[in-house]
């Protein structure tokens, strides 16, 4: 490996420099390259006598009337013109966005009962509207933190209170619980009494960790407590368990009414009061106004509204 690797910090680089070495590379010619830049051609020799010492190689040389590249300069010309389009594409998101244009990739942070509820209709909706935009999500660990360290672009989760100022949050929609459970259900029927629910055994998903769920706390603040024989971090699983045993999970109606089409289970709301959930979108203060973040949040926004 090159010394210079080693021996320099990126913030010791001229990034000037770059461009330099993309039209040299594109041109094999000193005078078009600085036709290209709008430069004069002693600063782009000047530029080129600068790229030679910063990697310690000729990077062209002269072949009859064109500029050569060496190996060198192939090898590395790969990752610079990588470099110099994402800085692009970085900026020119900042000042502007156009959605049908833009390949920008947004990291998107939550778990997965919102992940199944919100992520198909935003994709229906941005590959009409934005085919080339990527979506990446991963799981909701910490709002604060994600959004704090730039982790992620957007968070889509349960509100949170209080929250720090350089976050912003609005509301996004709202849901209840509801219980499933298989058809053939040994004790449930359609409308269960409580203490035949409660009776009942129980799966409980905790995406975050934990012994107990919202719905464990409900029932503790009326001196209530169900029947918990299993728990689990992930949503995906609990249908799949319910279909096949005679457990009974209590999750979002958004998810649930996936899970019982997918899986024929039966649904019901539980025999007693559960506050509604409220769901937000956040993110960092710093970003929120950005033309692409700003795009992203209206069109979650409006997805969630419309459905």
């Amino acid at each position: 490996m090159n010394t210079f690797i080693h021996s320099m910090n990126i913030e010791d680089i001229d990034l000037n420099l770059m461009p330099v070495f993309s039209a040299l590379m594109r041109h094999q010619s000193v005078s078009r390259a600085a036709e290209h830049l709008h430069l004069s051609q002693p600063a782009v020799s000047n530029a080129l006598r600068r790229l030679r010492v910063l990697f310690d190689d000729m990077l062209f040389v002269r072949n009859g009337s064109s500029m050569e590249a060496t190996d060198k300069a192939r090898s590395i010309a790969h990752a610079i013109e990588n470099g110099l389009q994402g800085f692009a594409r970085a900026f020119s998101d900042e000042i502007s966005f156009e959605p049908h244009k833009s390949e920008r990739h947004f990291m998107i942070a939550c778990n997965d009962d919102v992940e199944c509820a919100v992520i198909p209709a935003l994709m229906k909706d941005i590959a009409v509207s934005a085919p080339s935009v990527h979506i990446r999500t991963c799981r909701l660990t910490d709002t604060v933190a994600q959004l704090q360290n730039s982790v992620v672009d957007i968070v889509i989760g349960r509100r949170t209170e209080p929250l720090p100022r350089f976050i912003q949050q609005e509301p996004c929609y709202t849901d209840r619980y509801v219980s499933l459970y298989k058809e053939r259900h040994s004790l449930l029927k359609k409308r269960p009494s409580l203490s035949t629910w409660l009776s009942a055994k129980h799966l409980v998903i905790t995406p975050t960790g934990g012994d107990e769920g919202r719905i464990d706390h409900v029932l503790s603040a009326d001196g209530l407590q169900r029947t918990v024989t299993m728990r689990t971090h992930h949503f995906m699983a609990a249908p799949i368990i319910v279909a096949s045993t005679d457990l009974v999970v209590t999750v979002p109606e958004r998810v649930a009414d996936i899970f019982a089409d997918v899986y024929g289970l039966r649904k019901t709301k539980p025999p007693f009061n559960i506050p509604p959930i409220y769901y937000t979108v956040a993110c960092h203060a710093n970003k929120s106004e950005t033309p692409a973040i700003a795009w992203m949040r209206k069109r979650i926004l409006a997805c969630m509204r419309c459905s």
